[in-house]
């Protein structure tokens, strides 16, 4: 069995097919609002929205985050159970990898400049050390 970590929650249909190739895939979607609110800065920070607006941002960030949660969880259902879930990145993350024990975990993104990989990339070092952690 392996755990799916999807990081930009595009409905990606390569993706699609790298997933179905692997054994019994569950995916874990998390929602974790402090990773969410350092997107809304970086996003600041790059210049695309101007300064002041980092909470107005976050809120429609974490809205949004969690409508996608949802479209992915509908596109990906057919080929495995996904689990939404709120809290801490990296903690949910260990928590379900001691639960159900799986062979591998991917973490799922697109390429091109994505702020959540930008956010997520530091954990994603940090648990690869640890964890069979890839990139899909």
């Amino acid at each position: 069995m392996e755990l799916v970590v999807p990081i930009d929650l595009k409905r990606d249909k390569k993706v699609k097919r790298k997933i179905r190739e692997l054994k019994d895939p569950v995916g874990l979607v998390i929602i974790d609002p402090k990773i969410i609110e350092l997107v809304a800065q970086v996003t600041v920070e790059k210049g695309w929205i101007g300064f002041g607006t980092t909470e107005k941002i976050f809120q429609v960030l974490l809205e949004e985050y969690r409508k996608m949660a949802e479209s992915w969880e509908k596109f990906m259902k057919e080929i495995m159970k996904v689990r939404i879930v709120e809290g801490n990145f990296r903690k949910e993350i260990e928590k379900v990898y001691e639960e159900l024990k799986p062979d591998k975990i991917y973490f799922v993104k697109s390429g091109g400049f994505n702020p959540y990989w930008t956010v997520v990339k530091p954990i994603y070092e940090q648990m690869r050390k640890i964890y069979p952690i890839e990139i899909l």
